[in-house]
């Protein structure tokens, strides 16, 4: 397997769309989350079997990688070990306002629960939910993200950052890491420069979250409601 492949390893809400986008714009054919494959991949990767991830001939068909499972707890380390000679994008915001978008993000379309549980240390809360949810269980929505959470969160974002670039850093890598922040409008035009690609100086990232997310949540409510009737119905 080629082993310089181009991985997104940003936290969630922290431009992995964008940089998606950014990336097949300027020509690399990068997988995007289909919603069941990531998903699939996650669980393998919080269970320790990253290793079927890696192993899966999906990735021989792809330059590069956003999105989940690549920005993990502990992905990034192990994937600079499997692919040694790839790069690394790491974009990053000031935690605070990081907090605000997630929760946003969450409370409004929700998310892989299960995932979202364990990678930020809320599994406690995960499990009293599946007990007490045992007749209609979703997937979405299971976790609600409150301000009274902010402390945690942000501790999480900052000390998952931190451990990365200290692993990078540790093991000279910093060539193929590329740490920026997603706020900085000159970030894309850097960017460029770590790949070797040359960016139009007016280029810019547009991407129409909100409906997508608008899109999912129809999804989410219609699986919802398949399972009412099947429980209630049947």
């Amino acid at each position: 397997m080629d082993t310089s492949k181009i991985f997104v390893i940003s936290r969630q809400k922290c431009g992995t769309t964008s940089t998606g986008k950014f990336l097949r714009d300027h020509g690399f054919k990068c997988l995007s989350p289909d919603g069941e494959r990531n998903r699939y991949w996650s669980i393998l990767a919080q269970t320790g079997k990253i290793n079927e991830v890696f192993d899966d001939s999906v990735l021989d068909d792809f330059d590069a990688f956003e999105d989940d499972p690549w920005w993990m707890h502990g992905v990034p380390q192990k994937l600079a070990q499997r692919f040694p000679e790839s790069k690394f994008i790491l974009l990053t915001r000031d935690p605070e306002d990081w907090f605000d978008s997630i929760r946003s993000h969450f409370n409004e379309y929700g998310g892989f629960s299960m995932v979202h549980a364990f990678e930020y240390d809320r599994h406690q809360e995960y499990f009293h939910y599946l007990n007490s949810n045992r007749s209609l269980v979703r997937n979405e929505f299971a976790l609600e993200i409150k301000e009274s959470h902010r402390k945690h969160y942000c501790e999480i974002y900052t000390n998952r950052l931190n451990e990365i670039i200290h692993y990078f850093k540790s093991r000279s890598l910093q060539n193929q890491l590329f740490v920026d922040n997603l706020e900085d409008s000159e970030v894309w035009k850097r960017l460029g420069n770590f790949l070797n690609i040359e960016v139009n100086s007016t280029y810019r990232v547009h991407s129409n979250r909100k409906e997508n997310r608008r899109k999912n949540t129809r999804k989410s409510f219609a699986k919802d409601f398949k399972w009412i009737l099947k429980d209630y119905l049947t």
